[in-house]
């Protein structure tokens, strides 16, 4: 089924949509911001990063590259309250 797809990694976006309409859980763990400006209806916000959090990573990502930016990403993640 497009669950197990879904599960497995790769769904097209066309599916993905099909199977929230059908009620299938959307978790959507950008930052508050992000999530504000635009989400899956239905979608349920468990933002991993704060809108501080977020800016921080990125401007690393900028200033001294991807490994340095996912170094700092990967010791923040938590749940934020949303």
């Amino acid at each position: 089924t497009e669950e197990i797809q879904a599960a497995a990694g790769r769904l097209d976006v066309h599916s993905f949509l099909d199977a929230a309409d059908r009620g299938v859980p959307v978790l959507d763990v950008r930052s508050p911001s992000e999530y504000a400006q635009g989400h899956v209806p239905g979608a349920a916000s468990v933002p991993l990063f704060s809108d501080d959090e977020r800016a921080r990573v990125g401007t690393l990502y900028h200033a001294a590259g991807r490994s340095a930016a996912m170094e700092l990403g990967m010791r923040l993640p938590r749940p934020q309250p949303g």
